[in-house]
């Protein structure tokens, strides 16, 4: 299995290549000309042109703003968004909404329990955050991610605050995560997606000391010093930033994985 983190600036742009030759992506950064032209160079040179698994995990523009010409230029299978009743809540996300449903494609909640999974070749991607239960139709949104595969997994936190992260930790700690019979441990957590806004302290690193992470990777360049310090205390300053390392590679082998970085 892949995992490109492609440096898209302030924002987010996963893509996940599994072993079965299927793909998911997330996000799309915020749809600038050279934002976009970096996730088209990447899909091309990986000959992606059907995403099974398009995940949009926030209407914020730096996360959505390039999802639309995706969509538009790329085969899609399944899609996932954010609970958000109003569709204008940001233009990308409009612009996202509007090109899924020109393919006649679905729009599924991105909450807790959504994802892909195959005992076949042994990997899950689940979303852990927002719960079902979430109400407010006209949030942003933001969510948590959980992948496992061959022993190695990595949670990514979106644009989780610090608010959000008291509360996916709390919800873990009173009643754990259990998805289709199985159990996610997240202090069996290899990697972590640091989010790019959070703030240094509290809920980060009541966190990392919950998880104690090997790797760190940022979606960022302008992370405070605070930030960083905060979670090398945790990773040994194993921490991989886009805006400085490029786009930032996880290649995860069965009992193995290794990071591969851009610059």
């Amino acid at each position: 299995m892949r995992i490109s983190f492609i440096d898209v600036g302030e924002g987010d742009c996963t893509l996940i290549e599994f072993p079965d030759g299927k793909v998911a992506l997330f996000d799309g950064g915020s749809g600038s000309f050279d934002k976009q032209l970096k996730i088209f160079k990447k899909l091309n040179s990986s000959e992606i042109n059907k995403i099974d698994y398009l995940f949009c995990t926030s209407s914020a523009a730096k996360r959505c703003g390039g999802l639309a010409e995706i969509v538009k230029y790329k085969e899609i299978g399944k899609v996932y968004a954010p609970i958000c009743k109003n569709i204008g809540a940001t233009y990308g996300y409009r612009n996202f909404v509007k090109q899924v449903r020109n393919k006649n494609k679905e729009l599924n909640e991105c909450v807790y329990g959504a994802g892909c999974y195959s005992e076949e070749y042994g990997y899950c991607v689940w979303v852990l955050y927002p719960p079902k239960s979430v109400s407010d139709g006209d949030s942003v949104c933001a969510s948590a991610i959980w992948i496992s595969y061959g022993g190695t997994n990595v949670l990514m936190l979106g644009d989780l605050s610090s608010a959000e992260m008291f509360g996916f930790l709390n919800a873990y700690t009173v009643g754990g995560f259990e998805i289709d019979g199985h159990s996610i441990i997240l202090e069996d957590c290899n990697v972590v997606k640091v989010p790019s806004g959070i703030e240094a302290g509290g809920a980060l690193i009541e966190l990392c000391d919950l998880i104690q992470p090997e790797t760190a990777i940022l979606s960022t360049d302008d992370a405070t010093f605070s930030l960083i310090a905060d979670v090398g205390n945790f990773t040994s300053d194993d921490i991989y930033r886009t805006g400085i390392n490029g786009t930032v590679t996880l290649s995860i082998s069965v009992g193995n994985y290794e990071v591969k970085k851009e610059r």
